[in-house]
């Protein structure tokens, strides 16, 4: 993308759709219209492409009684039986060198003995949601073909967990067709009031609100959720609207207020927040302004972080070329104009050779807050159309690099408005099919390399499945893999990309001590469509043979005790500092943490001079106490997550009390290691001595069992559903 740059001042406003007495003034936020919603219809999910069949062989049914060995022994000039396909008289036909599909099937119709001679019709699975709303969603799909043949990608994979940052007004995140999509930051334990991942932001579960410094990002103007709609609404949750990515996770970084408005500073911020907390995309539907040296600085950043900006192009109906838009115009971002649904440009886009692509940004339906759906107009639309799309082609192909991605989505576009910008129309539908064309020449079949089940709260919660190359994420549904437990069948109730190659299972934390087995099915192909080859043989796809077994026990849960032992002085504190003592409790035994009490004795007057946390080996830490206990004298408590009273209650620091935190921080946690007891003393004068802490543990081991034989396939007979879903797979193209 071009070198961009001017000068100017830093306010931001957004790209929304302007009158035409407004449309060359600059404001810091811009008021819209909202579109009327469009009617309502179902899609069907099956379709039978006739228009498509194998050139390279057909299929002959024989008259019945032809014996098996005269009909394989039958040929005609150009082509020849080469395998049954059924009891009933069908046989697979292979056109020769020389002959022709057309030439063979009339040769092959003509013989006496034959009923019929047909085309290997392709059948596929076309991926049309049910969502209620989704007909009127023209730029997914529409009879004009001014779309972005949304359905045509979908076919090769919904399934995308990429970190799409919408930098805008906020996200309403309750939203019923966002919430399952909305990013979650694991690293942080919610409400504790601590900076868990120490990444400046404390308790920022779903983003970060720049506007208000909390952590509270939602939508209080309703662009920044109809934005995160576009890109990742739920797909087929028959529920509204469908997003570009039906499974994205959308991280929500507030820097606009209510009016549009914001300022350069909270815009940096939040690019500098999602380039730190694992974005990939960053959707930036809102212009104004002039070139600023730091906001150009923190997309490079960004993208030097392997991250890929996506900007509006701005609203002004001018050309960027002469006239720039920041942040569409600066360097290493992908500028988005606005088409119409006949396939124009939108008469208030931007456009010129500093804008890269075109995507619908006309009458856009999407999601506002409040579980309810708009259509907007305007560049900040169709930016989302390119964000999303990115998204799940990133999901089908976590390994490419950000700039083979923007390569593959400029390089696969309709060649229209390409007078208007670089590359023409977006189209994610071409994009996906070159991006499993570009698999076409692989002939190596996926398999298992390890299964490993995931303990949490006591028990097994997934099992962390690792292919030997990428795999398709449409074929890795829940029937896919089969899981059984002491006490029978387990539902899968999720299967999703962790990292690399690496999916997880998850289902209902399993507590019931005993044997744990998961089965993973050879339905599950690559890119390239190649099935699942666990026994490495010529044959892909067995039903038996290539199925992958693992299995685990789940022991008994077990109490086990550990402790540190003084005495130990502790440091008082001075006219300048705190006075921190730290005690090591050393845990040599691995096992999983399902419940953990705290037992302490500490010798000292006042103790509400004292702060007390627990440290676990992988820094997870818990405030156990908080400068309780008032001017009372010594510590003998035990601190259990289940006791009846809180520590806030007690007069004294003796008895069993609740912990200022939960314990429960621990739980599912690996508790081998050195644990770390932190005494800290805040005021002088008053001093002690630690005598003792007991750390108790309830906790569980995992023994995971050699896969079978044949993991190289298991010899375990296969249920009928997995019959049926084999058989099903072998005609999907």
């Amino acid at each position: 993308m071009a070198n961009r740059m001017a000068n100017g001042s830093n306010s931001r406003r957004l790209n929304h759709q302007e009158n035409s007495t407004q449309k060359h003034r600059r404001h810091k936020s811009l008021r819209f219209e909202s579109l009327e919603s469009r009617a309502m219809m179902a899609a069907d999910l099956l379709q039978l492409d006739q228009s498509q069949y194998a050139n390279d062989r057909f299929l002959v049914q024989f008259r019945e009684g032809i014996p098996e060995a005269a009909a394989l022994s039958t040929s005609v000039a150009g082509a020849k039986i080469t395998r049954q396909v059924s009891t009933d008289g069908w046989y697979q036909a292979t056109v020769t060198a020389g002959g022709s599909l057309l030439g063979s099937l009339s040769a092959f119709q003509s013989l006496t003995n034959v009923v019929t001679a047909t085309p290997d019709f392709r059948v596929k699975l076309t991926a049309t949601p049910n969502d209620t709303n989704y007909a009127s969603q023209w730029a997914l799909e529409n009879s004009a073909d001014a779309d972005i043949d949304a359905s045509q990608a979908w076919d090769y994979g919904t399934s995308s967990s990429i970190v799409v940052a919408v930098i805008d007004t906020g996200v309403d995140y309750t939203h019923v067709d966002l919430a399952a999509n909305i990013w979650t930051n694991t690293r942080e334990i919610a409400g504790n009031g601590i900076d868990d991942d120490r990444n400046g932001y404390t308790d920022d579960i779903r983003g970060w609100n720049f506007v208000g410094d909390n952590n509270n990002p939602a939508d209080d103007n309703g662009h920044g959720t109809h934005v995160a709609g576009t890109i990742g609404a739920v797909g087929n949750n028959g529920i509204g609207i469908a997003g570009v990515a039906w499974s994205v996770k959308v991280m929500a970084l507030k820097f606009m207020d209510s009016n549009g408005s914001g300022n350069l500073s909270d815009a940096v911020a939040a690019i500098d927040y999602a380039r730190v907390n694992g974005a990939k995309v960053i959707n930036a539907s809102w212009g104004g302004g002039g070139f600023s040296s730091l906001l150009q600085s923190a997309i490079t950043r960004f993208q030097n972080a392997g991250g890929i900006f996506v900007a509006a192009a701005g609203n002004e109906g001018a050309n960027n070329a002469t006239t720039p838009s920041y942040p569409a115009n600066y360097t290493n971002v992908i500028s988005v104009a606005a088409s119409t649904s006949t396939g124009a440009l939108a008469s208030f886009s931007n456009y010129g050779t500093n804008v890269d692509i075109v995507a619908p940004g006309q009458g856009i339906l999407s999601t506002i807050p409040g579980n309810r759906y708009a259509s907007y107009s305007g560049t900040s639309m169709a930016a989302p159309h390119v964000a999303g799309a990115l998204a799940l082609l990133w999901g089908q192909s976590p390994a490419l690099t950000a700039t083979q991605l923007v390569s593959l989505v400029t390089s696969n576009t309709d060649a229209v408005l390409t007078n208007r910008t670089q590359f023409g129309r977006l189209n994610v539908g071409k994009a996906a099919a070159a991006l499993a064309a570009s698999s076409g020449s692989d002939t190596t079949a996926p398999h298992v390399l390890n299964a490993v089940f995931n303990q949490a709260n006591g028990g097994i919660a997934s099992v962390d499945v690792t292919f030997s190359e990428a795999v398709l994420s449409s074929s890795l549904v829940a029937s896919a893999f089969e899981v059984t437990g002491p006490n029978g069948p387990i539902a899968v109730t999720g299967v999703a990309l962790v990292s690399g190659n690496v999916w997880r299972v998850s289902f209902a934390n399993q507590t019931a001590p005993g044997s744990y087995t998961i089965v993973v099915l050879p339905t599950i192909r690559d890119a390239a469509g190649n099935l699942l080859n666990q026994d490495r043989d010529t044959v892909n796809g067995e039903p038996v043979e290539d199925r992958f077994t693992a299995s685990a026990t789940l022991a008994v849960p077990t109490t086990r005790n550990y402790s540190a032992n003084g005495p130990v002085a502790l440091t008082d504190a001075t006219n300048t500092r705190v006075g921190t003592t730290t005690i090591a409790i050393n845990v040599a035994d691995a096992f999983t943490i399902s419940d953990l009490n705290v037992s302490l004795s500490i010798d000292h007057t006042y103790v509400s001079d004292l702060r007390i946390r627990l440290i676990a080996p992988d820094g997870t830490s818990v405030q156990l106490v908080n400068r309780r206990g008032g001017a009372s004298d010594n510590v003998r408590l035990t601190l259990d997550d289940e006791a009846t009273s809180s520590l806030a209650t007690a007069a004294t620091l003796s008895g069993t009390f609740r912990p200022e935190r939960l314990l429960s921080a621990f739980d599912g946690k690996n508790a081998a290691g050195t644990w770390r007891l932190e005494i800290t003393d805040v005021a002088r004068f008053d001093v002690g001595t630690f005598n003792s802490v007991q750390l108790q543990f309830t906790g569980t081991t995992t023994t995971a069992s050699a896969p079978s034989p044949s993991s190289n396939g298991s010899q375990a007979a296969p249920s009928i559903s997995s019959w049926i879903e084999w058989l099903r797979s072998i005609w999907r193209v």
